[in-house]
């Protein structure tokens, strides 16, 4: 008996059917065994994203996680990335496309310089405790009252008010820069407000105030560095403007102040081009 095409075909389709359905690994099977891909760049990680408001910098966005950080001075166009292993310090500048790198020992000793108020070995810094809590954008903070004591006259004064979120755990090398810059000595969690003595005052005034904070995933090419930047050799060099040669030839004392006055012209010279000063200089006189 002939078997026409159709025949054939039907005959074939049941075949396929019937392999499907008593093999033992099908097509499907074997494609869910294969080996998993590796990750994409566009991966997402855990992070704390933060937007403050200081006294000393403008507005900050700080995404924070266990093994990077990446801080956005919106104001100045200034990112910071800062990231494990090495903890070194990408500084990009916006406006110039400079940027520079800078070791985890040279940016760690910047900061110190801007505790030069407790550097003396007289002066105690000391937190306390209060018990208090508040809740500030969703996170539980407690209260914590930083007393500056002189052990040579006995005098102790408070120097800040501080509103710690215990549950954003930032890097101890992140920690370590914002307990040198708002003189709080705490060594985890993260500030979401933070009061300090006016200079010669004895006024406690506001200097920082998170205004928006969440837990959320972020790309992690977040924390990668930027592209289309040319590499300088410093942080003033960074922040200058294209053309500027202010600072060429200093020295790591005089990155952050020039101590000789200029020679005073005979005649009167043009309007001197803004230079933004040094990276570290934004957070003087806080």
């Amino acid at each position: 008996m002939k078997t026409t095409l159709a025949q054939k075909i039907q005959l074939g389709l049941s075949l396929m059917a019937l392999a499907t359905l008593t093999s033992p690994a099908t097509f499907a099977d074997k494609v869910a065994a294969a080996p998993a891909e590796p990750k994409a760049s566009g991966d997402k990680v855990s992070a704390w994203v933060l937007s403050v408001n200081s006294n000393f910098a403008g507005t900050l966005s700080y995404t924070i996680t266990q093994n990077a950080v990446r801080v956005k001075f919106d104001k100045l166009g200034l990112v910071m990335l800062i990231k494990a292993p090495k903890w070194n310090a990408l500084v990009y500048n916006e406006s110039n496309k400079n940027y520079c790198d800078l070791p985890y020992d040279h940016w760690k000793a910047k900061f110190l310089l801007r505790g030069k108020r407790v550097s003396d070995k007289a002066v105690t810094m000391k937190p306390v405790t209060t018990g208090k809590s508040e809740v500030i954008q969703g996170f539980k903070c407690y209260q914590v009252i930083v007393k500056r004591k002189n052990i040579k006259t006995n005098v102790e004064e408070t120097m800040a008010d501080a509103w710690i979120a215990k549950d954003i755990k930032a890097p101890p090398q992140f920690n370590s820069m914002m307990k040198t810059m708002l003189d709080i000595p705490v060594d985890s969690g993260t500030p979401l407000r933070v009061f300090q003595m006016a200079k010669n005052s004895t006024k406690l005034v506001q200097v920082f105030e998170c205004f928006k904070a969440k837990k959320t995933e972020v790309p992690t090419s977040d924390f990668e560095p930027l592209t289309g930047y040319k590499k300088v050799k410093d942080e003033m060099a960074m922040m200058l403007d294209e053309g500027d040669d202010t600072g060429a030839g200093m020295d790591d004392e005089s990155l952050d102040s020039v101590t000789k006055p200029p020679v005073k012209p005979a005649t009167p010279p043009p309007p001197a081009k803004k230079s933004g000063g040094g990276f570290f200089d934004i957070f003087k006189g806080h």
